[in-house]
């Protein structure tokens, strides 16, 4: 199975297309657009300049790598109510 791999960073943004073989990933193919080198200084403009390279890939699932403190995430301890209504 192949995707893409999205690592947006301030300066760059870096794409990989991979490949999984069993147990092994095989990176196929590498990009980085360099966003001051580029001109690309606003969404606007470094959205459709993405979507190129993304497309010159291949039509694959796509994955973005986000650092941690942009993603979160919640894990809610519902506690078992043995058939009776909970409310919070």
């Amino acid at each position: 199975a192949r995707l893409i791999v999205i690592d947006p960073g301030s300066h760059s943004i870096k794409l990989l297309l991979a490949e999984r073989q069993g147990l092994d990933v095989r990176v196929l193919q590498t990009r980085l657009i360099n966003l001051h080198d580029e001109g690309l200084l606003s969404a606007g403009e470094i959205g459709p300049h993405l979507e190129k390279v993304i497309n010159s890939l291949g039509n694959y699932p796509v994955v973005i790598i986000l650092p941690s403190s942009l993603a979160f995430s919640q894990v809610v301890d519902v506690p078992v109510s043995g058939g009776r209504r909970v409310e919070w």
